[in-house]
Order: structure tokens, then C-alpha cells, then sequence
């Protein structure tokens, strides 16, 4: 991959860099893009072709990364071999990242007489029409200039709703995109926080079509909201809370976003809750960066208190609240609450400029407690990205007129709302499992790292995983799915892997992408039995899922050190590598572990074992039984061995596959999975 570079960019990008939680970025939409790259106006410097071509590589691959689900296709204009009629690469949309790369084998320079110049490429483009809606966006790299005299792209007529401008040497394309369009500036040596803003500028939900969209003049009034949580109406269902917290998270995401709006935003919380009483402490928090954001919201945790606040008294100190200037206008409040009546108004009169109340109802209507510049929005627990954007849409909206009308209500959806964890399916590519659908399979998958010496190979690893969980939550209802790995990694203690398994694909592939990772460990000083606590504190991430950041496998240089876990009948010791440790007694170790892994909750009854050892003779057997319940244990070679024999039959099966992986091999797989149930 094309990182690492050592020159500084000339400026910043023009977009935000992404934010990253625990379920990493969650797209707002899936993008369907074809990518158009410019062989023209470098005349012919093929050198500064080959530069494009690998920030183009570089986008494809973050991309698919950030969202499995998307596609991209290709097309080249210029000095180049491609047709003159971009339609024909909407044949070629490519699902995953390997099969856009052999497309982008093509993006090279060729000297013919007669190359397509930008005016021409983007009647073409215009042109251009896709009956079958194989396309959402456009993406087009170019170096261009002067865009005197080149007509803008008009998505409408294609059928996009979205055009990303990536103007290469630091070139402003904002003249040639529609009123949505995102321009981003690249320098001609770019760093991956390039790479990164041109994909934040792609997932990032699309605009309507109206005015250009700039960072000095945002469409939507200013908002500064306080965010507040319910902490009470679920009572000890952590659960539920969690899922709460969840929907905030992805809502302050998108709200905090600096391209499209000016924003900042405070939290608090109440019932069951040690966050203060006074609703006052909201404002020393109010941030416009996600991440800080972020930190206040991992405190919204059950606290087991004897004098929980209720919605009631929660509401009193939001109207007692004293705000002076413009350090809020708005609040967002949560409330699960079935019966609203006797509740009170939410009416902040001591908050000088209030001018929006927004109730969020989890399930319930919210309408009486609202003010005339008020709404409220009902949502199911188990929500999908839409009414994120429902709620989003609420707060951004203009201050209302002054005369109080009725409070609306922005209805849930007539679709059927799940009663239970509701299941997010991945779109893998490849054939579908043939049999049944089976329901309620909750698996742990556990990757190698410890057999494997380079990252790109891990990478490999982790897609493969990713490919398996893919079509599990394709082809089964249900399904959840948690991630462990062992060798040069952070060693998760299973039990915690077991409490956050995950009923969505994307925090499962983000699951994934933070796991599978190599780490240095170089903090890593505890020896003894007392230390354990420094142990979580210094090699274990926050147990919300959301909260974990961690940083690319291609980012900087990392020197490893083999950590692993030793495992007595209480204690469980850190070790670093003081002395040589076989990397075959170490699979040993990583086994027991798995075998000694306490399910408290019964939460996993599937585990997928990934190894790439090159020698399975003595290995301990793989059988989890004493303090886990699996119904089904699958051994999977990526050396193509046969690893029958570190699992027990019927239970547990072995399946041969290979880390350059086909989709046969992740069929078997998943077949092997299914086949327990």
C-alpha cells in the first residue's frame, strides 16, 4: 500500500477527517461510485499518472475497509486505453477491493493521437445514463487548473446524488460539482489524513441538490445542543441502555460534522446515573469535536443508585438550568417513558437564545412534553440509519415562527419495528450458501497473529474474516458475532469479547479492524499477580464498543513484541518477551485460553478458530466445554493442513482453507458453521 510518505502537504484537506468509535465510521449511506481519473492534463508525465493511480488504490482500499457494502467501478480518460464512453465501466462494478485493483491495472498512460480532454470526459459523463441504478455517486481525480470553459457534472440526468471533487496538487474542482458536491484538496504527495478526508467526503451522507454547500456558510441555523440521556426508564436493563447510547453516538456524529453544519454539543444524563444533578455541568462539556464528545458519553453507565433521578425531576432541572449567552440553544432529550402524562413541559426559560427542543421517544410519543418550538420524534430501540437522519433533521431545521402551533410528531416508520435484536445483513460478493437459513448462530471468530510476520498478510487474514461474518449475517437470521485474536495483538479477555459480540456488520468489521492489529505492547511492564488491574488499564479499551479508536495497520512503524497470556486456576499473569518463547508453545497457550474462556452470560455458541501454523502435530485440543456452551467449534487452516485433530467430533470439525482465500473456502466455512444447528 501507498502510505507512510514523509512530505508534508502544502495545506490541509477541505473535509474533516473521519471520526472513529468502537464501530468505527458507520456509513450514512452505502456509496455505489464510479471513479473517473484524469490522463490528461499531466501532458505526459507518467510519473505524476502513477501518483494518481496510487491515491486511487490507497481510496479504493480504506474505503472497502470503512464499508464492505459499497462498490466501486472505473474509468480513465486521456492518455489511456480506456473506451471513450464511461458507461461501459458501469459494467465492471467491483465489490471488493482485490477486483478493483485489477482494474486499476489498466490506469496507465498510453500515447495515442487523439485523447479525451476534461470538457469532452464530462459531456461524456453527462451524457452518460444508468437505466440500472448501478451507480449513487461519481468520483473524479483531476489536476485541472483552469476550469474556464468546462462544463459542470449534472448528476440529476445520471441518476447520482452524490460527486466528489478530488482536485489533485492542491486544485480547487468546487466549479465543476453540482450545489452538493465536495471538493477536497490533495497534494501530489499525499499522506493517508488525504486519503482519509476524500473517503469521509464519499460515506458521508449526501446533501439535496440545492445551493453549494461551504464550510463558511452552512445551509442550517447554528446550533449548540445538550444531549441528554435516559438512564431511568429501562431500569437495570444495561442492554437497552447501551442501544440508547449507541443511537446518540451515531446522531452526534453526524451532527458534529464540520462540512456541512456549525455545531457543538454537550451531554448529561439522569436516573440511574452518578453524572451530577445539576443539568449546569452539560456546558463545561460542550464541544464541536466528536471525540471529546465521545469521552463524556462512555460515562452514560448504569449506576446502581438508590435515589435515581426520574424523567420528571429530570425535566424541573432542565427548565431551572440557568444558560447565559450563546453557549446553548438546544435540547435534545431522550426518554423512553410510556405514560407522559403528568410530566412537565420542557421550557428552558433561563437559556437565552433557546429556540429548539427536540423529545426523542424511544417507542413512545413525546408530543405533551414539547413546546411550541418544539418536535418530537419517535424511534424503535433497534433503529436503522434513516432515523438518525429523521432526528438529525429535527434539530437542524430553522428556528419556527413565533407563534406557538401545535407540537408535530415525526411518525414511526408503518414498516414492522423489531421486538428483539435486529439483525443488519452484509452484501458479501460470491455465491450464497446453499441450505436452510438458520437462525440464533452467535459465534466467536479468533484470528492468528501469531503465525503471520507481516502486516499485509494479517490484512489478508482480516478480510477473509471478514468475508466469513459477511455472509453469516447474509444467509442467517440473528446472527451475532464477536472477535478475539492472539500472537503480536492485544489478548482480550473472552469474557468481555463474549459481552460485546455484535448483531450489526459494520461493528463487526470495525471489531475486526481494531483486533487485528498488530500492537508494540511497549507499556507492557507487569509481571505479577497484583498488576492485572494495570493490565486493563493500560492494554484493554473501553468495553463500549463505540469508544474504540485504534490506529490502521499501515500507519507508522511499529516494533512488536510477542505478549501472551498464562493461565493458572485464578490468577492470569502479563508477560513480555523477557526470554525466547516457541511460537508453538504459545499456540498452546492461546488454545488454553480459549479453552478456559468463562461465557458467564452463554451469550456464544459458535467459535471460529483461524490458525496459520505450519506444523499441527501435538497441539492441545481445542474444547472449550468447562465455562462456555458451544454447539458448534470450526478449526480453519489458512496452510490448507488438516486440523482434525485439536478438535472433537461431532462438535468440532476442521476445514482447510488458505490466505489467499476463494469464495469456496468461506462457503465451506460458513457450511461448517451452519451444519452444528
Amino acid at each position: 500500500m501507498f502510505w507512510g510518505l514523509n512530505d508534508s502537504p502544502s495545506s490541509s484537506p477541505q473535509v474533516a477527517p473521519p471520526k472513529a468509535s468502537a464501530l468505527s465510521v458507520v456509513p450514512s449511506w452505502i456509496p455505489d461510485c464510479l471513479v473517473i481519473g484524469d490522463l490528461f492534463n499531466y501532458g505526459h508525465d507518467e510519473d505524476a499518472y502513477e501518483q494518481e493511480g496510487e491515491l486511487i488504490d490507497a481510496v479504493a482500499y480504506e474505503l472497502f475497509e470503512s464499508t464492505s457494502l459499497s462498490s466501486l467501478g472505473l474509468w480513465a480518460f486521456g492518455y489511456t486505453s480506456f473506451s471513450k464512453r464511461p458507461s461501459g465501466s458501469l459494467e465492471k462494478m467491483r465489490k471488493n477491493y482485490d477486483d478493483f485493483q485489477s482494474d486499476l491495472v489498466d490506469f496507465d498512460y498510453v500515447n495515442i493521437s487523439d485523447p479525451l480532454d476534461i470538457k469532452a470526459a464530462i459531456d461524456a459523463i453527462n451524457a452518460m445514463r444508468d437505466n440500472g441504478g448501478r451507480i449513487n455517486c461519481l468520483v473524479l481525480f483531476s489536476p485541472l487548473k483552469d476550469t474556464t470553459g468546462v462544463p459542470s457534472i449534472e448528476p440529476v440526468p445520471i441518476g447520482v446524488e452524490k460527486v466528489v471533487g478530488v482536485g489533485l496538487n492542491n486544485v480547487n474542482l468546487e466549479a465543476l460539482l453540482p450545489g452538493n458536491g465536495l471538493a477536497v484538496k490533495v497534494p501530489r504527495n499525499f499522506l493517508d489524513e488525504h486519503v482519509s478526508a476524500v473517503v469521509n467526503a464519499i460515506i458521508s451522507r449526501p446533501q439535496p441538490i440545492t445551493t453549494r454547500i461551504t464550510t463558511t456558510e452552512p445551509s442550517f441555523a447554528r446550533r449548540d445542543c445538550i444531549f441528554v440521556g435516559d438512564l431511568f426508564n429501562y431500569g437495570n436493563d444495561t442492554d437497552s441502555y447501551d442501544q440508547e447510547m449507541n443511537f446518540i453516538s451515531d446522531l452526534v456524529y453526524d451532527f458534529l460534522d464540520p462540512w456541512y453544519y456549525k455545531t457543538t454539543a454537550g451531554f448529561w444524563a439522569y436516573g440511574y446515573t452518578n453524572f451530577s444533578k445539576s443539568a449546569n455541568t452539560s456546558l463545561e462539556t460542550m464541544t464541536k469535536n466528536y471525540y471529546k464528545f465521545n469521552e463524556e458519553l462512555l460515562k452514560m453507565e448504569y449506576f446502581n443508585t438508590t435515589d435515581p433521578w426520574t424523567t420528571k425531576e429530570a425535566i424541573e432541572e432542565l427548565n431551572r438550568m440557568y444558560v447565559s449567552g450563546r453557549r446553548a440553544n438546544c435540547i435534545v432529550f431522550f426518554s423512553a417513558q410510556k405514560n407522559t402524562t403528568g410530566l412537565p413541559q420542557i421550557n428552558p426559560k433561563n437559556m437565552d437564545h433557546a429556540d429548539r427542543v427536540i423529545a426523542v421517544g424511544i417507542d413512545t410519543d413525546l408530543r405533551g412534553i414539547v413546546p411550541y418550538y418544539g418536535q418530537a420524534v419517535r424511534i424503535p430501540l433497534y433503529y436503522r440509519n434513516d432515523y438518525v437522519y429523521r432526528v438529525l433533521t429535527a434539530i437542524m431545521e430553522q428556528p419556527p415562527p413565533t407563534q406557538p402551533p401545535k407540537p408535530t410528531l415525526v411518525p414511526i416508520s408503518t414498516e414492522q419495528t423489531p421486538t428483539s435484536t435486529q439483525t443488519t445483513s452484509a452484501e458479501p460478493t460470491g455465491t450464497t450458501t446453499a441450505g436452510p437459513r438458520k437462525s440464533d448462530i452467535h459465534c466467536v471468530l479468533a484470528g492468528d497473529m501469531l503465525n503471520i510476520r507481516d502486516r499485509d498478510t494479517y490484512d489478508r487474514e482480516a478480510y477473509f474474516m471478514k468475508k466469513i461474518g459477511a455472509r453469516l449475517f447474509e444467509t442467517t437470521s440473528r446472527f451475532i458475532a464477536g472477535v478475539w485474536s492472539y500472537g503480536y495483538s492485544r489478548l482480550y479477555e473472552m469474557w468481555l469479547v463474549y459481552d460485546t459480540m455484535t448483531d450489526n456488520y459494520m461493528a463487526f468489521s470495525a471489531d475486526v479492524n481494531a483486533k487485528m492489529y498488530s500492537y508494540a505492547g511497549e507499556s507492557a511492564k507487569i509481571t505479577t499477580d497484583n498488576g492485572f488491574d494495570s493490565v486493563q488499564r493500560q492494554f484493554h479499551p473501553e468495553r463500549r464498543r463505540r469508544a474504540m479508536f485504534f490506529p490502521r495497520p499501515w500507519m507508522g512503524h511499529h516494533h512488536r513484541r510477542l505478549l501472551y497470556f498464562r493461565v493458572h486456576s485464578i490468577h492470569i499473569h502479563l508477560f513480555h518477551r523477557g526470554q525466547r518463547i516457541r511460537t508453538k508453545n504459545f499456540l498452546q497457550m492461546a488454545i488454553s485460553f480459549l479453552n478456559e474462556g468463562n461465557d458467564k452470560k452463554k451469550n456464544a455458541n459458535c467459535l471460529i478458530f483461524l490458525s496459520a501454523t505450519q506444523n499441527a502435530t501435538g497441539l492441545i485440543t481445542l474444547n472449550p466445554t468447562k465455562k462456555a456452551n458451544f454447539t458448534r467449534i470450526v478449526a480453519v487452516s489458512l496452510r490448507g493442513l488438516d486440523l482434525s485433530g485439536i478438535v472433537v467430533p461431532p462438535k468440532g470439525v476442521a476445514v482447510k482453507a488458505s490466505l489467499d482465500f476463494t469464495d469456496q473456502e468461506v462457503s465451506a466455512i460458513v457450511d461448517a458453521v451452519k451444519s452444528g444447528f
